[in-house]
């Protein structure tokens, strides 16, 4: 902890080796024990910064001025036009005299907060961290419910929609990625009110023609013991070598 005898001022709380934290105070030492006090709880009321003091577990002050009183706000300005649209800083507010009700960012601000982080990469220490972070997460039931509502709402734009699709287009699931959609599905079934929508579900003439062109070369297979599939002409050997018959009724 830095030398808490200075008077107040601006002051610095490095959160990681690139995230940090501006801020003014008449005390340092009560500023930075609130700070950490939150930090600890869980509480603080900047969720940026309380994210990164979750994964780095790093606390670290430092007087940027001391001032008299007078001048914090207009020093505080000063930092903040500085380093806001800087990558690292976690500050959320643009401006010294804090959040009022139904205070939003400005379109320009925005602006400079999204291209600081244009390009940016989480190493793969941060990748592990937040990993880590989220490992043994239970969401409640009342969370779950909010996300299954935003997902009902969400709808993908056209453009979108085609980057799913070449993404997704020649790419095959391993056997062990099967495997373990197969074991997630067991025992699954659908709602009353899910069949209702499927029976009254119609396919275009497209779709139906996109799915003729899928199963060209395929072919049907099957063994004692297992669910018939429908496999690549490419993969029929593999099939039959590990003990498959071609059709859907195993003998």
């Amino acid at each position: 902890m830095p030398d808490t005898t200075l008077p107040g001022g601006i002051y610095r709380i490095w959160l990681s080796p690139d995230h940090y934290y501006i801020g003014r105070a008449t005390s340092f030492k009560r500023r930075w024990a609130t700070h950490l006090w939150h930090f600890r709880r869980g509480s603080h009321a900047n969720a940026y910064a309380q994210n990164c003091y979750n994964l780095y577990a790093t606390f670290k002050p430092e007087v940027l001025e001391a001032l008299p009183t007078e001048e914090h706000q207009i020093a505080e300005q000063k930092w903040l036009d500085l380093c806001l649209a800087q990558p690292g800083c976690v500050n959320l507010e643009p401006s010294s005299e804090g959040r009022k009700a139904g205070w939003h960012h400005s379109e320009e601000t925005r602006r400079m907060m999204s291209e600081s982080r244009q390009g940016h990469v989480h190493s793969v220490d941060t990748k592990a961290r937040i990993s880590a972070a989220h490992t043994g997460k239970v969401l409640s039931e009342e969370h779950r419910q909010k996300m299954r509502i935003n997902s009902s709402n969400r709808r993908h734009s056209p453009e979108t929609k085609l980057k799913i699709g070449q993404s997704a287009t020649g790419r095959l699931h391993s056997e062990m990625a099967k495997l373990k959609i197969g074991q997630a599905r067991q025992g699954q079934t659908h709602t009353d009110e899910a069949k209702l929508k499927m029976r009254g579900r119609r396919v275009s003439a497209e779709t139906r023609a996109l799915i003729a062109q899928n199963q060209t070369g395929s072919a049907w297979v099957c063994k004692v013991g297992e669910r018939p599939k429908r496999v690549h002409a490419a993969d029929l050997p593999r099939y039959l070598e590990a003990g498959w018959e071609r059709g859907r009724n195993a003998r």
